[in-house]
């Protein structure tokens, strides 16, 4: 179905039972996860991301131990070497560059066109340097090069939700466990969503979202389409062995069919059979936090008579791990989790985190995303508008006008006191200042989901919000 008229179908899905501009509850204020003033402006130290224009012959160089040397430019080359830069690799190693007739456009809901970028020249800079001054001044230097689009600091994200439990290691599946060979098939044999809902025990007494949207009025509908949508989950990791996740995660089929520690699909990553862990560039999923795995579980969790079922039980879920334990991230992993989505086939992209500045390498990854995926994001938990940066309340990528940014509401369809929000209605609106936006408002307050070793528990927040419309978009 094409993008336009599923975003269409979903607004007056969700129109019909969510008040426009709805009083205010107060549940739950205090739990979620809000993004404070320090976290505003946070970046990692020591590292920038540089785009260098097309025409640059900026070329990295490295050493028989593989290590950086230079970067092909003298007057980039000099300043690397002043602030002792040890690494500098391409933010997105399997982009290749395209002429100007080959980058793609595609118009936004509200007609605004976006812009594909090629990504082949951006560069992850990294230092030794732990000082945020140092930093700073290095990009500087680097902006004012000729040679050089933007540069710009690896701002932290963080998650949209009240913080689980983290979960100890000891608890979690053994090494041999988290790569689970299992083909999942790409199509489905159902002839409906889901005939039977209360077959699963915790549906009718706990998932009030899913009823209060009238999502469960999708499941009934004769499939045509027998192609199982792909939601890309960028998150903490996911439990992919819980009982309500197992069949629903998806496989990268090139690897799993094929040789242990090779790269059998050839994008530069090995063994990545059900997602890949950009955190710490590595195929383990696990979920140490539980946060992506709680959003895996509304968006897609199985219709198999056990525990609770998604807004999509037919949904494939793609783990991409782009956050720590911690619940945090960087942008440029971020950027990395979000091509990595894209490039696999991707339908849905569901982001639970948010940061308030806008930076340039994640328009870029953004931009390249809409082309072919719906993009959908977590409005944040500041309880301030969209236009309120200094409090948090601008929160990307949510903010940005082509992504479905996702307002809280509570069981009572007043909108949750903790999320942020947009002034101008949480639909579809005009361009607010420079193209913020919020566009809709699901159930996020004490939404039940899947945690980690096969339990299940609530969780409030904007985070919850976003996997709901995500698998509830991928039904249509």
């Amino acid at each position: 179905m094409k993008q336009s008229l599923r975003l269409l179908c979903t607004a007056m899905l969700f129109l019909a039972v969510t008040p426009m501009f709805s009083q205010i509850s107060n549940d739950n204020e205090d739990e979620v996860n809000k993004v404070n003033e320090r976290q505003i402006h946070a970046f990692v130290p020591g590292q920038a991301i540089v785009k260098f224009k097309d025409e640059s012959s900026i070329q990295v160089q490295k050493n028989a131990q593989a290590r950086f040397r230079a970067a092909n430019i003298n007057t980039v080359d000099k300043i690397l070497r002043d602030f002792e830069v040890n690494d500098m690799e391409k933010l997105f190693p399997t982009a290749t560059p395209k002429s100007q007739s080959q980058l793609r456009r595609k118009a936004a809901p509200n007609g605004q066109i976006v812009q594909e970028s090629n990504l082949d020249k951006i560069f992850w800079v990294k230092t030794g340097i732990q000082s945020l001054d140092s930093t700073m001044q290095m990009i500087k230097r680097l902006q004012e090069l000729p040679e050089v689009e933007y540069a710009e600091p690896n701002y932290y994200a963080y998650i949209t939700a009240d913080m689980p439990v983290e979960i100890p290691q000891s608890n979690l599946q053994t090494e041999e466990q988290k790569v689970r060979k299992v083909p999942v098939s790409i199509e489905t044999t159902e002839s409906v969503i889901c005939p039977n809902p209360s077959n699963n025990p915790l549906y009718d007494t706990y998932q009030y979202g899913i009823k209060q949207q009238n999502i469960h009025q999708l499941w009934n509908k004769p499939i045509i389409n027998k192609k199982r949508p792909v939601i890309a989950i960028l998150d903490t990791g996911i439990d992919i062995n819980h009982p309500d996740l197992i069949d629903n995660i998806w496989t990268n089929a090139k690897e799993a069919d094929g040789e242990s520690a090779y790269d059998d699909d050839s994008n530069g990553i090995v063994d990545d059979v059900h997602g890949w862990n950009f955190a710490e560039d590595y195929y383990d999923l696990t979920d140490h936090n539980g946060h992506g795995t709680h959003c895996a579980g509304i968006a897609a969790a199985v219709d198999n008579a056990i525990g609770i079922v998604g807004a999509n039980p037919l949904a494939l879920i793609m783990p991409v791990k782009v956050l720590t334990d911690k619940g945090e991230g960087d942008f440029a992993t971020i950027a990395r989790g979000i091509v990595y989505a894209v490039e696999n086939g991707a339908d849905i992209i569901s982001m639970s985190f948010g940061a308030s500045i806008l930076s340039n390498a994640l328009t870029d990854a953004i931009n390249n995303a809409y082309q072919t995926s719906i993009l959908i994001a977590s409005a944040g938990n500041n309880g301030v508008d969209i236009y309120d940066r200094l409090h948090g309340g601008t929160l990307y990528p949510a903010a940005y006008f082509h992504v479905l940014g996702v307002e809280a509401c509570g069981q009572n369809l007043q909108r949750a006191s903790y999320s942020n929000y947009d002034p101008d209605g949480p639909f579809y609106s005009e361009d607010g200042i420079d193209g913020r936006n919020y566009e809709i408002q699901v159930p996020g307050d004490k939404i039940y989901s899947t945690l980690p070793n096969g339990k299940y528990d609530k969780l409030s927040g904007t985070s919850m919000s976003a996997p709901l419309l995500a698998g509830a978009i991928s039904a249509l």
